[in-house]
């Protein structure tokens, strides 16, 4: 539920010419649009549905006009034939950091019974002891923009701006707390920017992060370890029955280069290891990062959309790991959408239906929150959340999971620093 007002602080909207009431939905709906902006890539790229909008603003059409008038917003694209959606973006003028946040009088919160059983345990966290030192947040984002030095204008605009929202909305207790198709949690931890973790706290004392290394590797071979499991999903997908035995008996007899991929990824180094094997053929040293956007594109996206160095490395992962990628190409036979629909839904099941839960049953008391693959839990309750993990991925899966801890960094220092970026700024108070 949205508890908070965000507008621009050069958009005077007393100068709007509205009533009252009509300066209030003028208001929510620029907050629908601010709030938009943290879920996407592309964050001043706003897909607006009419259906949903409709919900949330009976008279949304003559606020967008409004907005659309006085140059506070501008439509990028129109609705299409069986689409119910207009694409928006703020004007430079008004799409930037100097925001006003207005908290809502009649603050209301969502019901639990709005939220699937499975997930109640971890919404109930989110409550006026969650905090977020903003001052540290501020200090952190001005150093990362300091530091971004090969990146556009736009893009240091964009971190900026969606910094600010995020701080704010923790700092005021607005929170949010969706789950999406693939039953993947949404929250203001999961979107806020993995170095401003750090700036969280609960009941006043911190809270660490403990995550799982490789992910998608790594539940690629967690697949071929349930033979049940992957029938069930090879038939979802509809993959064909002959495949299907083909490549059930290929995983039974743990080959070669199922094995090494296997130890690969439950050592954590998948990427080094494939970056390594793509070095040695081509003499190019890529580095990690590169690899793993190359390989998260190789097992979420279309083959002949593959730039030319994923096709590359596609190449030497198909040499390497044969019996891994057959379970890929196997899986995306009606579309290739399957694999991420797939991995998306087995990572939120281990990570909150199985683990989270079980955790919070057994410490009720200790706060838990979950960031796609990471637990964040008070640093005093690590060491229980870690043999928790080892315990189900051993007893299940039998896998050594890769697993690393996010700890504090420095605190940025200087005057400098703080001049930058101030509480003042950004009506934070």
């Amino acid at each position: 539920m949205m508890n908070l007002y965000i507008y621009p602080q050069n958009l005077d909207i007393e100068q709007l010419g509205l009533t009252k009431i009509e300066r209030k939905s003028i208001k929510k709906l620029v907050a629908i649009l601010f709030n938009k902006t943290i879920y996407k890539d592309n964050p001043n790229n706003i897909v607006l549905n009419s259906v949903k909008l409709q919900v949330a603003l009976r008279d949304y059409r003559k606020y967008l006009t409004v907005l659309e008038e006085h140059g506070v917003i501008r439509l990028v694209k129109e609705y299409s034939a069986g689409h119910h959606s207009r694409t928006y973006t703020f004007t430079p003028e008004y799409w930037h950091p100097n925001l006003v946040f207005e908290p809502i009088k009649s603050k209301r919160s969502m019901k639990q019974s709005d939220i699937p059983p499975e997930y109640r345990p971890c919404r109930s966290f989110f409550n006026d002891l969650l905090q977020i030192d903003v001052e540290y947040a501020l200090r952190i984002t001005s150093q990362n923009m300091s530091e971004r030095q090969k990146i556009s204008k736009e893009e240091l605009n964009d971190y900026k701006t969606l910094s600010v929202i995020l701080i704010n909305k923790i700092h005021h207790g607005d929170y949010y707390f969706k789950i999406d198709k693939n039953g993947r949690l949404h929250t203001n931890l999961t979107n806020l920017p993995s170095e401003l973790r750090k700036c969280i706290t609960y009941g006043g004392n911190r809270v660490v992060g403990i995550d799982i290394s490789n992910t998608q590797p790594l539940l690629l071979i967690m697949l071929c370890k349930n033979e049940k499991s992957l029938i069930e999903i090879l038939n979802e997908v509809r993959c064909p029955f002959e495949n299907q035995e083909q490549l059930i008996e290929r995983i039974k007899k743990n080959p070669y280069d199922l094995a090494r991929y296997e130890q690969a990824v439950t050592a954590g180094k998948f990427y080094e290891i494939l970056g390594r094997k793509y070095c040695d053929k081509s003499g190019v040293d890529l580095g990690r990062e590169t690899i793993k956007t190359a390989f998260l594109t190789i097992i979420n996206g279309e083959r002949w959309h593959f730039n030319r160095t994923s096709r590359k490395i596609y190449k030497v992962f198909c040499g390497e790991f044969p019996t891994i990628a057959s379970l890929l190409n196997i899986l995306k036979t009606k579309s290739h959408k399957n694999v991420s629909t797939i991995l998306q839904r087995f990572e939120s099941r281990i990570v909150i239906k199985d683990i989270a839960n079980q955790f919070i049953a057994e410490n009720p008391r200790i706060p838990l929150f979950t960031i796609h693959d990471c637990w964040y839990t008070y640093e005093s309750h690590l060491e229980i959340i870690e043999e928790m993990v080892r315990a189900y991925f051993q007893n299940k899966y039998e896998i050594e999971v890769p697993l690393k801890v996010e700890r504090y960094g420095t605190m940025p220092q200087g005057d400098a620093l703080v001049a930058q970026m101030t509480l003042d700024t950004f009506n934070i108070s």
